[in-house]
């Protein structure tokens, strides 16, 4: 951290940008007048685009998308989602999610991901619905690419 703020913010943008490739400025703060980073998130937003790949929720192995926040559990419950509740797992604070009520294990790819027939597209049985960090997928261009989604390829 020492390193990084001996850096002018100049250097630390450009090396933001290489490494989650999105665009990253040097703005002044208007009342303050401290300089710091910002990231277009807004160009990021319109250059993508969903297009069903599906790989956003066929490889779950980072912790990103094993665990929701308690209102996503919370409003699961009082949509009486039970379908839905049966997959997650709480304990100490953590809520596990996609965990087999069967084995209790968990699952390499959302259970509620299904394949459109003769398509190569997915659709989420549970859209209306869905956790919070699913639909803020994704949380950069460096998350989306990395996990193989197709949406800033359109």
């Amino acid at each position: 951290m020492d390193l990084l703020r001996s850096e002018p913010p100049e250097t630390i943008a450009e090396v933001y940008s290489k490494i989650e490739r999105v665009n990253v400025m040097v703005e002044k703060h208007p009342e303050t007048g401290v300089k710091g980073l910002e990231t277009d998130l807004m160009e990021m937003a319109q250059k993508f685009k969903c297009v069903q790949c599906g790989h956003c929720c066929i490889n779950l192995s980072d912790a990103y998308q094993t665990s929701v926040p308690d209102f996503d559990v919370s409003r699961w419950q009082y949509e009486k989602r039970y379908d839905i509740l049966e997959w997650v797992d709480s304990f100490a604070g953590l809520n596990d999610v996609w965990i087999s009520p069967k084995t209790h294990d968990s699952v390499d790819r959302c259970p509620w991901l299904r394949k459109l027939p003769g398509k190569d597209k997915y659709t989420c049985r549970i859209h209306e619905t869905k956790p919070i960090h699913c639909r803020d997928f994704p949380k950069s261009k460096r998350h989306a690419l990395d996990s193989g989604c197709r949406g800033f390829h359109t």
